[in-house]
């Protein structure tokens, strides 16, 4: 990462919005994390090709870096978090009552990540939204 720490400006922690995320908010943020790479052998093991296998893992990878730099504050990674969980809850409930009513174990896994997505996007929201 010292590559990283030299480009000034890129873990660079907001000044026009509090990005401090309640304790509510934290806890739902590290679940969503927790919950991507528990239902990550589940998702490989329906993966038909390496490169579905690749872009599976490098999917999660990204968004627990994401994640993680959101709960440090990173002013860029929150907008990047929430357009991320956005995309990822309209494909989820889009899907949900096709899986509910062809694969019952999927659509269970599919809704606790939904809860948690929408869990996060909500607070991570609500967090930007207050001044300092």
């Amino acid at each position: 990462m010292p590559l990283l720490s030299k480009i000034p400006g890129l873990f660079a922690k907001s000044t026009d919005v509090d990005m401090t995320l309640t304790r509510a908010g934290r806890s739902s943020l590290t679940a969503s994390i927790v919950w991507a790479f528990f239902e990550l052998p589940f998702e490989l093991s329906s993966a038909q090709t390496s490169t579905a296998t690749a872009l599976l893992l490098m999917e999660t990878l990204l968004s627990a870096c994401v994640a993680l730099l959101t709960l440090q504050g990173v002013a860029w990674a929150r907008l990047v978090f929430l357009f991320l969980c956005g995309t990822t809850i309209m494909v989820i409930a889009s899907d949900l009552a096709t899986e509910t009513a062809f694969y019952p174990v999927w659509s269970t896994l599919s809704l606790i990540e939904l809860i948690t997505k929408v869990g996060s996007f909500i607070l991570v929201t609500r967090s930007g939204s207050r001044s300092t």
